[in-house]
């Protein structure tokens, strides 16, 4: 079940590079055009990753390192919205007066 989850997640990073890569090549619709969130177009954390130098290695990072740095953000982003989530719904539960203004 890790192995397939971890295929799984190899397989979205590189559909999400894949498809950040066409963007910047310009041979679809540009970013402008698609849906966004939060005022920044769609594709355009990876599209940025792509196309930094790191200062540290003095080169582009690698599809690979672009990969894990994805992971990392959308682990980071899973694991703070489930802590937030619990955290209110212990505080919602603890005060009867809250829990009762909400149903």
């Amino acid at each position: 079940l890790v192995l397939q989850g971890r295929k799984n997640m190899r397989a979205l990073c590189q559909q999400l590079i894949s498809d950040a890569r066409t963007d910047i090549e310009g041979s679809v619709k540009t970013s402008e055009q698609r849906p966004s969130a939060r005022g920044l177009p769609a594709g355009a954390f990876v599209r940025h990753l792509l196309q930094a130098d790191s200062k540290v290695l003095g080169r582009p990072f690698t599809d690979d390192e672009v990969s894990a740095q994805i992971f990392t953000f959308l682990a980071a982003g899973y694991e703070t919205t489930a802590s937030a989530l619990a955290f209110t719904v212990f505080n919602v539960a603890a005060c009867p007066e809250a829990e009762e203004r909400l149903l």
